[in-house]
This record gives C-alpha cells, sequence and structure tokens, in this order.
C-alpha cells in the first residue's frame, strides 16, 4: 500500500513510457517503494 502511495508519479511515468507494457509499474514500484521507505526510516 505505502509503495503505491510513494511512487505514483513514477508508475505513471513509467506506464506514460511504456503504455503497452502494463504490468512493469507493479513489478518495478514495490522495490522503490521498499527503498524509499529504508532511506525514510533511516533518516528518521
Amino acid at each position: 500500500m505505502i509503495a503505491r502511495l510513494v511512487a505514483p508519479r513514477e508508475g505513471a511515468w513509467i506506464e506514460t513510457r511504456f503504455p503497452v507494457v502494463v504490468s512493469i509499474p507493479n513489478d518495478v514500484a514495490p522495490r522503490e517503494g521498499a527503498w524509499i521507505e529504508t532511506i525514510l526510516n533511516y533518516i528518521n
């Protein structure tokens, strides 16, 4: 859920660049979301 809230812009950007491949954002967003969560937890 957090990944979808954190990376909607990136997911939309990927969908805009590759509208034919719809499954890519679902595969990429979790990793980036977890990475962002790790950084935020480290900062906090």
